[in-house]
């Protein structure tokens, strides 16, 4: 059976530290030692740390004494299993903007398809149709309808511009 491993990340700034809790699912996989690498992204620099998840639940901190922009729990490309990772928005709009990694920018713009912000999705929507790569200008034009119609009118330039003189056809 496969190892199941659901993250949460919690900046707590009385306290100048990231919180990272995981959990391992032991009903249905025996309990696994973890290695992974912890990645916090501030404006000032980038903390990596390699931790091994030796329990069923637990909690790692990582001391910083601005508001992570990004942060992530790598379990390398190897990992058996599946990870439920619930980012906050916040995270997945810096990866989105900032990657320069398409696979990265693609993965965040699917979590954040999932988003409950009517105003964040559509600025989402934005960023993901100014993207180099057709294949997220492409997924985010077929997510357009579901727009509010706030959205759609914020979009409605862009979307006429892809439709005009984008250069892939598909897009077009």
């Amino acid at each position: 059976q496969r190892p199941s491993v659901t993250v949460s990340y919690r900046y707590v700034s009385s306290d100048g530290a990231q919180y990272i809790s995981y959990q391992q699912d032991t009903l249905s996989a025996p309990l696994l030692l973890l290695p992974v690498e912890v990645i916090v992204i501030n404006k000032n620099d980038t903390i990596k740390r390699f931790e091994l998840l030796d329990q069923a639940e637990g909690r790692i901190k990582i001391k910083t004494n601005l508001v992570p922009q990004y942060v992530d729990v790598d379990f390398g490309r190897h990992f058996p299993g599946t990870v439920s990772d619930q980012k906050p928005d916040t995270y997945s709009l810096f990866l989105l903007s900032n990657s320069s990694n398409s696979v990265s920018r693609k993965a965040a713009l699917m979590q954040l398809f999932h988003t409950t912000n009517p105003n964040l999705f559509s600025t989402v929507l934005g960023i993901a149709m100014d993207d180099t790569d057709p294949a997220l200008r492409l997924e985010a034009l077929q997510r357009a309808s579901d727009l509010s119609l706030m959205g759609r009118q914020k979009l409605k330039d862009t979307i006429t511009r892809l439709a005009e003189s984008d250069p892939d056809e598909q897009v077009r």
